[in-house]
Order: structure tokens, then sequence, then C-alpha cells
């Protein structure tokens, strides 16, 4: 019996092995790292928590973004989307950098925060999974500026944690729309069309130009 149910741990353990090499091997290829390329005035840097990129012309910034990557998604793969947000708001914005790329490991707001310690506003982009980290750092009591969330085909987890904006997906069967339109209600305290602008794809919601476009918009008038 005991001769047994040792076999059978044995192997439960390998299948657990066999599953975490498969999924760093799926992760490696699927997900890796790209090459971002450089924008004019722009300057990047890397560190293990976040890359970062900063307008030259912004010396001393009073905003700054942060993007929290959804799950399995190398930080790289934002590169594109934060120079050109960073272009067009004359903003500084930092990706972070999750271990193992997943949100529950997202790095401490405070490691985030330090990039800008003068920052006196900050708007946080969540996509995907990565909207609970965006969601739940902003409710850290680390952080020492005012926080604006924005959810990109993503939502918040907690009820008192409410987004200013969302960016959704048409038909996207992982958000409870009606959460949104509640929240954007209740939050801005304007009409829902104005925080509700849907995107054609769950997983590639950071990626379409009208994206781009619409978090331009919003972060440089609001």
């Amino acid at each position: 019996m005991h001769r047994r149910l040792g076999t059978i741990c044995i192997v439960i353990a390998g299948l657990v092995v066999a599953l975490a090499i498969v999924a760093s091997i799926y992760v490696s290829l699927a997900y890796g790292p790209v090459a971002i390329r450089q924008v004019p005035g722009i300057d990047k840097r890397q560190s293990p928590q976040a890359l970062i990129f900063t307008p030259v012309s912004a010396a001393a910034p009073a905003s700054a973004i942060i993007i929290f990557p959804a799950n399995l998604v190398a930080p790289s793969e934002y590169g594109q989307l934060a120079q050109t947000l960073a272009q067009r708001t004359g903003q500084p914005v930092v990706v972070a950098a999750p271990k193992f790329r997943l949100e529950a490991f997202a790095p401490d707001i405070a490691a985030l925060e330090r990039y800008y310690p003068k920052v006196t506003r900050w708007t946080f982009i969540g996509h995907s999974a990565g909207a609970a980290a965006a969601c739940k750092s902003s409710s850290d009591p680390g952080v020492r500026a005012p926080v604006r969330i924005i959810l990109l085909a993503g939502y918040c987890r907690r009820s008192t944690e409410q987004p200013s904006l969302a960016i959704l997906a048409i038909g996207d069967p992982f958000i409870p729309f009606g959460r949104h339109r509640q929240a954007g209600a209740t939050t801005m305290g304007l009409q829902t069309s104005d925080h509700f602008f849907p995107v054609s794809k769950h997983s590639h919601a950071a990626a379409y130009d009208r994206t781009v476009d619409l978090l331009t918009a919003w972060i440089s008038r609001s």
C-alpha cells in the first residue's frame, strides 16, 4: 500500500516537473523578448523590475505612466506602445517586469515609483491579467501620488478598485461588461460611452493603433 502510494507521488511529481518544463519552453518560444525599435527623442533603460521610456524633454515630469503586462507576455512586447505614449503625451512610461511573467509577482509599487519620485500623478494601465495588478497597486498604501486606472481587456477584481477608463474587446468572454459600465459612470460621473471603447480581440488589445490613439487622447486631456 505504502509502496503504491509512493509510486503515485513520484508519478505526480514527474508530471508537475514535465509541465513546468513544457510551460517554460512555450513561454520562451511564444512570448519571448522582441526587438524594440527606437523612437527619436525617447531614452530607453532597463532594470530587473521594469523597462523605462523617458522623453528627452521630460527633465522633471509631474505625471507618468506604468503599464502592467498580461500573464506570460514579455515586457518588451509593450515597447512600441510605451514609446508611442511617451512620445505623444510627453510623460515617462514604465513597463513593469513581473517575475515568471505573472501578474501575481508584479514588482512592488515602491520599486516602480522610485524611477520618478517627484511625480504627482500616476496613470496605471493594466492589460488582461495585468489589470488586476494595476488595480491592486493603485490601492497600495505605499503609493505616494494619486492614481488613475486604465484597463485594456481586463477588470478590477474588487468593487472598491474602480477604473477611470476601460478599453474592451467586442464580445470578449473574459470580461464582465456590466461592471465596467457601472464603474465608469460612478467613478468619473460621465456618460458610459466616454469610457467604453471597443477593440477587436482580447489578447491584442494593447497592440492596436486605435488603442494607442484612445489612450493618448484620454491621458492628454485628463
